[in-house]
């Protein structure tokens, strides 16, 4: 059932947007076999991997990852499957279309294992340039981790501990606290 609602954002999201204009984006939809079959391909050597995809698109790599998540710990309880799927599996896109077309795919892939009530969800699908690495800096003797954000108005730049990011989940809740200030500055 998820597979065909993923096929429907594709073609909905392909007839929007012209062809010439997702080319020149570097924007190719991936088909679920193929997604399949590199992941076949792959070894996965290591209990416990978890998968990231730089370009996340509509999210076919990372419905293909779920699923194997969901295999591998089928006999866990639905809490446990939710929180390795979360833990395990993420995303990146730097078009906004993309991002929320692969959030509603992952919500919808995982929607059977979240709770009627749940205190607090959020999908590891983000907006970014994957291949944009922040600058390494020291300040103040603590290794920080410097970005650069172009906006309309001017660019932002950004200073932040590096020891803020080894919890994703952290990190994105003060990463959303952060954009709910920028936004309320314009």
């Amino acid at each position: 059932q998820s597979n065909d609602v993923l096929d429907i954002f594709k073609n909905l999201y392909e007839n929007i947007i012209p062809k010439s204009v997702r080319s020149s984006l570097g924007e190719f939809y991936t088909p679920e076999w193929l997604a399949e079959h590199v992941f076949q391909s792959v070894e996965l050597k290591k209990k416990n991997w978890r998968g990231l995809d730089p370009c996340a698109g509509s999210g076919t790599f990372v419905l293909t990852m779920i699923t194997h998540v969901l295999k591998e710990v089928r006999n866990d309880s639905k809490d446990e499957q939710l929180k390795k799927v979360l833990r395990r599996v993420h995303g990146f896109d730097i078009n906004p279309l993309s991002v929320l077309t692969a959030r509603i795919n992952y919500f919808i892939k995982i929607s059977h294992l979240i709770p009627q009530r749940p205190s607090h969800l959020q999908i590891p699908i983000y907006l970014g340039d994957a291949s944009y690495i922040p600058e390494e800096i020291k300040v103040d003797n603590i290794s920080c981790l410097k970005y650069r954000i172009k906006t309309l108005a001017k660019p932002i730049e950004i200073v932040i501990p590096k020891n803020l990011t080894n919890n994703s989940q952290e990190f994105s809740e003060l990463m959303f606290n952060f954009e709910r200030k920028i936004k309320a500055q314009d």
